[in-house]
């Protein structure tokens, strides 16, 4: 839900900061309405790449690095010596 909130909250005030400089007499309450319009059909792709960010963020961030085995050196000093 985070990072579909702030793909979906970028998206929507770039439209409409991009309709407002386009159309500078345009109305701010119907710029942000022709935004969210715009904005309605791409709400799956915008949920799907969302989820790919989450999914990216929990593997690198929260799943602790492989560790190697600690009894690996003294197996290799046992078979040595």
């Amino acid at each position: 839900m985070y990072a579909s909130y702030f793909l979906g909250a970028g998206r929507l005030i770039m439209t409409n900061l991009l309709l407002t400089a386009l159309w500078p007499a345009l109305n701010p309450y119907l710029a942000t309405a022709i935004a969210v319009m715009l904005y309605l059909p791409l709400i799956p792709m915008i949920f799907r790449y969302s989820r790919v960010i989450w999914m990216h963020i929990d593997t690198v961030a929260f799943l602790p690095p492989e560790r190697e085995d600690p009894t690996s050196d003294r197996r290799d000093l046992c078979e040595k010596g």
